[in-house]
């Protein structure tokens, strides 16, 4: 009877935490979703555009100096920060135009921090990259002032 005892508590063990984890399974499937208010923009463009400007320019000063070894993160963080700034435009102009252009800098920003991610990063590519998003601003503010 005695050998019977550490099987009978071993399955009782693995019972208990089976119960427990099915417990909380299913307590992680009943959360509800939060519901988020609509986004709406609190700042002015011309702030935006600031961090905008900021991102380039580091970018701008990462992307030759290739003895520094935190540069592809750099220019990975940056690119992110500009890839959401564009996802914010979207959301301040009306027209159409304005807001595909925002739209096409973020997809350029994304592409940019993805590159710069990779495993053995193409240095072409991230310079092809950052000309495409410098010249988007250009494009941008070319359109606005029209």
């Amino acid at each position: 009877m005695s050998a019977a005892r550490p099987l009978f508590v071993a399955l009782a063990v693995i019972a208990l935490f089976s119960a427990l984890w099915c417990t909380s399974a299913q307590a992680v499937k009943q959360e509800q979703p939060v519901e988020l208010p609509p986004f709406k923009p609190t700042v002015r463009v011309s702030s935006l555009m600031t961090g905008f400007a900021t991102g380039i320019n580091s970018i701008r000063d990462a992307l030759p100096d290739a003895d520094d070894e935190n540069r592809l993160h750099k220019i990975s963080a940056w690119s992110d920060v500009i890839a959401e700034l564009s996802n914010v435009h979207t959301r301040h102009r009306k027209k159409q135009a304005y807001i595909d252009m925002a739209a096409n800098t973020g997809a350029i920003a994304l592409e940019m921090g993805r590159t710069a991610r990779a495993e053995i990063p193409d240095e072409d590519k991230l310079r092809t990259l950052f000309t495409k998003l410098d010249t988007s601003c250009a494009t941008c503010h070319d359109s606005d002032d029209k």
